[in-house]
């Protein structure tokens, strides 16, 4: 093997190594961020969020729902259904017909129970809320002013999303839903599960720990049984399509790492050989 070839592949080996670190990097700085928090600042000017939008406020302590199983995470919705209910006023929030109690959190718990769509912590798994709500997101990245390219939020849109954030009350993390702006504009309205009065992101030191958006449901997932059965087979189609990646990236790693190895081993014999 040539010279030139020998630095070919030790520079393909470098920018391998360079990108596994930048990623590796990212990755920590992402966590960091979501450990920290992010502050937020007060709304621009020229924000598109209504003023006082209504939603419908979901109370964990609702007895119609309250002490309702939440999957197999052995825990109620009045214990960790804050998520759930931000989510259910959110997609109310959202809503073109604007129909009461048609997101209520009975309902949708039943959906998520069914498919084992729950985390440990009161969340969705990850996949299910995209099958769910439109243009559903989890932010990797928070960005201070809670704005992005990709965020809508006309009310004549029908594609209007919203955002449900995880603060910081008491020294214990909540999920609240940011339902609007104040009149003067410098405050974000929240909704929050666990209080019985609106409240502000100021309330919480307006940091943020973690951030959604989604909107209204989707216009092929309806909340009953053959809803549940429609998820389900795309959760299982998900999960396979997942691991298939999985699979592939660390078959191309050992390749790669093979290929180098072996390379290396080449020159390291012909160099002892001279």
């Amino acid at each position: 093997m040539t010279k030139k070839k020998i630095i070919i592949w030790i520079l393909a080996g470098l920018c391998l190594l360079a990108g596994l670190i930048w990623i590796a990097g990212k990755r920590i700085r992402q966590n960091q961020m979501h450990r920290d928090g992010v502050a937020v600042e007060e709304p621009k000017f020229g924000n598109e969020r209504a003023e006082g939008s209504h939603a419908f406020a979901y109370e964990v302590s609702d007895q119609g729902w309250s002490g309702l199983k939440m999957g197999d995470t052995g825990k109620t919705i009045g214990e960790e259904g804050d998520f759930l209910c931000c989510v259910c006023s959110v997609m109310s929030l959202a809503d073109k017909t604007t129909a009461k109690n048609k997101y209520t959190p009975d309902k949708l718990n039943a959906v998520i129970s069914g498919i084992d769509g729950y985390e440990e912590d009161g969340t969705f798994r990850s996949g299910v809320l995209k099958e769910i709500a439109e243009n559903a997101k989890r932010q990797k990245v928070i960005v201070p002013g809670l704005t992005g390219q990709d965020l809508v939020r006309d009310p004549k849109d029908p594609d209007i999303v919203y955002d449900i954030v995880k603060v910081k009350k008491d020294g214990r993390y909540r999920w609240v839903a940011i339902t609007g702006l104040s009149k003067d504009k410098k405050q974000y309205q929240c909704m929050d599960p666990k209080e019985e009065t609106a409240v502000s992101l100021s309330d919480y030191d307006s940091r943020v720990y973690d951030w959604y958006t989604l909107g209204g449901l989707r216009g092929d997932v309806d909340l009953s049984k053959e809803g549940a059965d429609i998820l389900a087979q795309r959760k299982t189609w998900e999960e396979r399509m997942r691991l298939l990646r999985r699979i592939i990236w660390v078959a191309v790693l050992i390749l790669l790492s093979c290929i180098i190895g072996g390379k290396a081993e080449r020159y390291r014999r012909q160099r002892k050989e001279r």
